[in-house]
């Protein structure tokens, strides 16, 4: 599989144009908020998602690559939700915990791990792969402590992308639950 493009950096009014595209046919009542993309709802981009299907959420900055990877878990069969920002994110979660994080590291506002610190705070975590364009041993290692369950150099293999969230999603799913 080919792999997924470098970072391209993208101004705001390109990521609101973007977005704008992704939510073009919801309904007044929902519309995303900027700096989100989804492919949850029916959509311009996706036909109705069975609500069952695991929901992966991509956090990075670079819309280029939440475009990317929105496309390619669309494909796989999953809902799928994209943040340009850490604490978009983070206040989704009030909303739903996916069953999956695919987190980049370099980000403005906020670290990827900072971002992976707060998720530990949760008391059933999901599972995070990490992507990042810039391999560091000593964050290599802090992300690993954390448990993120992947650490991905960009730019990457589709194929060991969906193999991580697929053993990601399953190994989260058969856990048993603390209720």
């Amino acid at each position: 599989m080919t792999p997924l493009p470098a970072p391209e950096k993208r101004s705001n009014a390109h990521f609101r144009m973007a977005t704008d595209l992704a939510v073009s046919d919801l309904g007044p009542s929902e519309v995303l908020p900027e700096g989100r993309m989804s492919l949850c709802r029916k959509n311009v981009l996706n036909g109705p998602m069975d609500s069952q299907q695991p929901l992966i959420a991509i956090v990075d900055d670079e819309v280029s690559i939440c475009r990317a990877l929105l496309r390619l878990l669309r494909i796989a069969n999953y809902r799928a939700e994209s943040f340009n920002s850490p604490i978009l994110f983070l206040e989704s979660l009030a909303e739903r915990v996916p069953d999956c994080v695919v987190l980049d590291l370099q980000m403005p506002m906020m670290t990827g791990v900072e971002l992976q610190e707060h998720l530990q705070r949760l008391a059933d975590p999901p599972p995070v792969i990490v992507i990042t364009a810039h391999d560091e041993p000593k964050t290599r290692e802090r992300c690993l402590a954390l448990g993120a369950v992947r650490y991905l150099r960009k730019p990457i293999e589709g194929d060991l992308l969906m193999d991580s969230i697929e053993k990601a999603v399953r190994t989260r799913r058969n856990a048993p639950t603390g209720h």
